[in-house]
């Protein structure tokens, strides 16, 4: 190995007399392994370099001895990270300053990032005269080296690094390898008992278990239930495949199976069709994924007999079907509603009709926002009873349809639970109509009543008034009586008007004979008009005829004269000021309407259940009789009377039918249909 410091010495000896032509020298200093740059100018100005300095300082190899100074790249010096400048450098500070430097160590760094490290001893070269002529200096390229000794460094640090963190997590590795022994052994213990309890799960399981070989289906373990469902031995069993026992109903169902299985991994709830041992083919559900068994792969499946449920779920379709079919074809009106908030679910074809509703119209809205329920209170009262005793049962109720017509129904319902919310059946049966008739019924009742006492007592009051009658005339001739004729004659009127009422009652008798003969109700109008109209005027009032064709009836003439004299005359008395009674016949829906209508004040409603009863009304002089002979009268002619009022007038409809099933013949009030 060259020694640096005699190499230095010696060079400089050369170098004292140094002629840039000595191609000795040259060749001398061109073989050196180390760098060497010499000047022989104490001012640095020009300085040689081998071609080894020329290598690291990065001088272009065209730049052959002598390279001056000022052909340098671009370069910036660093000594332990603090940049230095031309007078700190090895080779000026001794030509400058005679300094002897020993392994200056610098970083050399250019200007496209390269960086080198090199290791310098620079010494003075002196004349003869001892002065300072020049300078030598050596440099190393030890950038390989100091790089490796910075990863060696730095891999010490690390690993003195890693040797602490090994030796911590080796003593707390050995912690948790003495606390994961002894949670080995305790899972050592569990998974025994695991085993034991799995045994013990698989074999009394009450679903049906099995494990097969993926590929053929063959079967290495089933447990009791397996051998219950399908009725199989165990030895009859193990060891077959499920194509030679046959199990499968459907054999691409299981392809199927097996493809989820292999897709998903697990397969859950796969409807399939089993054939038991007897031949009977069940429904069940498999469910199950793989397991691997010494390195083979199987398929561990579950299996639920469904076949009963499927039967019920059958059973209730049909059921619902059946319901559904019974709800929507029901005659009366049906409807599924919330309980609390009474919102419509479901409404049969029936309950739209009944109301006016079509179901867009009720579907989701309640009952209160309807205003299909007149009283909510009553609305109120059957979710209390349905609370208490889960029915209601014959409960009236009075509804508001559509159109705003006050309807009365029975309403029955049970409390059913739809999707978790509690919910009321309902069935609700109109009887609108059952109360009229009741109300008529009553009616005509106590005109029977009536009738029964016309008959027992009319005549024998009426023969003493008659007397009394003629007496007061004769009484009324005699001059001695003449300053008592006014009295007379408000006698004889009260007697007359007594009279009236008494032949008004007697015609509500019960033995009243009534003749029926083929008439036209209009021809009868038109004989009492200019009577009637005659009574219009002397109350400043109108009759106006709307007539439409009518065919013949089989009618008392006298009987239907009296009844629309009798309307007429109330309609003319209701009307306080200049109006017009009209009377009108028409033809609708197979009956024949005669209407009296009036521009009266009309009849209170609470009123108008008692219209027709005898001695009820609303007239200071009235008798009561009057309506009650109208009701009398359409009875014996099988008809019905109805009525629509209002603040505007009253209207009296008298319904006959078209086609009365009698022929014309002398009655009695026996034969008379009530």
């Amino acid at each position: 190995m060259i020694d640096e410091r005699d190499l230095e010495i010696r060079l400089g000896s050369l170098m004292c007399g140094l002629n840039p032509d000595n191609q000795g020298i040259i060749n001398l200093l061109s073989i050196l392994p180390i760098g060497v740059s010499i000047t022989t100018d104490v001012s640095c100005h020009e300085i040689w370099h081998n071609p080894a300095a020329a290598q690291f300082l990065r001088i272009p190899e065209s730049h052959a001895l002598p390279h001056l100074a000022d052909n340098l790249p671009l370069v910036r010096v660093f000594r332990k990270g603090q940049e230095r400048f031309s007078d700190e450098m090895p080779l000026q500070r001794a030509a400058w300053f005679g300094e002897s430097i020993r392994g200056d160590e610098l970083e050399f760094v250019w200007e496209d990032g390269t960086r080198k490290t090199s290791r310098w001893n620079a010494n003075p070269i002196y004349g003869d005269t001892g002065i300072i002529t020049g300078a030598i200096a050596v440099c190393e390229d030890i950038t390989t080296r100091k790089r490796a000794y910075n990863k060696l460094r730095a891999h010490q640090k690390n690993l003195r690094k890693m040797v602490k963190e090994r030796t911590n997590q080796l003593g707390k590795a050995k912690q948790t390898i003495q606390e994961e022994i002894a949670r080995h052994s305790q899972t050592e213990r569990v998974l025994s008992l695991a085993k034991v309890a799995v045994s013990k799960v698989f074999q009394y399981s009450p679903d049906s278990i099995s494990i097969s070989t993926l590929k053929e289906g063959r079967y290495i373990q089933i447990n009791d239930a397996f051998t219950s469902l399908t009725g199989y031995k165990d030895y009859e069993v193990i060891g077959c495949t499920v194509k030679e026992l046959g199990i499968w109903v459907f054999p691409e169902e299981r392809a199927v199976m097996l493809r989820q299985i292999q897709m998903h991994g697990i397969i859950t709830n796969f409807e399939m069709q089993l054939r038991i041992k007897s031949g009977r083919v069940l429904i069940c559900l498999v469910s199950g994924g793989t397991i691997d068994i010494e390195g083979e792969t199987h398929i561990i499946c579950v299996i639920k007999d469904i076949t009963e449920r499927k039967y019920m779920e059958e059973k209730l379709r049909f059921s619902e079907e059946r319901f559904t079919k019974y709800f929507n074809s029901s005659p009366y009106p049906m409807c599924i509603s919330t309980l609390y908030e009474g919102r419509f679910i479901e409404v049969n074809e029936s309950f739209c009709i009944a109301s006016g509703y079509s179901p867009d119209e009720l579907i989701g809205r309640s009952v209160i926002e309807d205003g299909l329920w007149l009283n909510p209170e009553e609305r109120r009262l059957v979710e209390a009873k349905i609370t208490s005793k889960g029915s209601v049962r014959d409960l009236e109720i009075s509804f508001r349809t559509r159109s705003g017509e006050h309807r009365v129904a029975l309403f029955n319902a049970e409390s059913i639970d739809v999707q978790g919310t509690p919910c009321l059946l309902s069935v609700v049966m109109d009887i609108t109509e059952k109360k009229q008739i009741e109300v008529e019924m009553l009616r005509l009742d106590r005109l029977n009543l009536v009738g029964e006492m016309a008959a027992s007592i009319g005549h024998e009051i009426r023969n003493p008034m008659t007397t009394v009658r003629g007496y007061l005339q004769l009484l009324k001739e005699n001059e001695k009586y003449i300053p008592e004729v006014e009295s007379f004659d408000l006698m004889i009127e009260e007697l007359d008007r007594a009279n009236l009422i008494i032949t008004e009652f007697l015609s509500l008798a019960k033995n009243k004979l009534v003749e029926l003969k083929p008439g036209n109700i209009n021809s009868i109008i038109n004989k009492l008009l200019p009577l009637l109209q005659a009574s219009a005027l002397l109350r400043d009032h109108r009759i106006k005829t709307e007539l439409g064709d009518l065919p013949d009836l089989l009618l008392d003439k006298k009987e239907i004269r009296q009844l629309i004299l009798n309307l007429v005359q109330n309609g003319l008395e209701s009307m306080s000021w200049s109006g017009s009674v009209i009377i009108g016949t028409c033809i609708e829906k197979g009956k024949i309407v005669l209407t009296v209508n009036d521009q009266g004040h009309g009849i209170e409603r609470q009123d108008l259940d008692k219209l027709g009863t005898p001695f009820f009304t609303t007239k200071e002089n009235g008798t009561g009789l009057g309506l009650a002979v109208c009701y009398r009268i359409a009875a014996h002619h099988n008809a019905k009377i109805e009525i629509e009022t209002g603040s505007t007038g009253t209207t009296f409809y008298i319904i006959f039918p078209l086609k009365p099933s009698c022929s014309a013949t002398k009655m009695s009030e026996k034969e008379v249909s009530l």
